[in-house]
């Protein structure tokens, strides 16, 4: 996939969010021998439809940039508690 798509929610306004997939890639960790993945997601929301809209009437933009990284390793399904 090359999207992600969900909701995002900031003070009690729930949103549709896609994100794009920049980077995606897996590889063998070479102390834990495991795989390991890890990626990065973009993409942008509007402050005011969220109800944050302070300094919007002197200017400010309302545009905001998300720029998310993840990583994960791959362990048991049923990790002990």
């Amino acid at each position: 996939p090359t999207k992600v798509m969900g909701q995002l929610t900031l003070r009690g306004v729930t949103q549709p969010l896609t994100l794009e997939i920049k980077t995606a890639k897996c590889m063998l960790h070479p102390f834990k021998l495991k795989q390991v993945c890890g990626a990065t997601a973009e993409g942008t929301i509007m402050r005011d439809d969220f109800g944050i809209d302070y300094a919007k009437f002197m200017g400010f933009d309302m545009k905001v940039s998300l720029r998310i990284s993840v990583e994960a390793i791959k362990g048991k399904n049923n990790p002990k508690k």
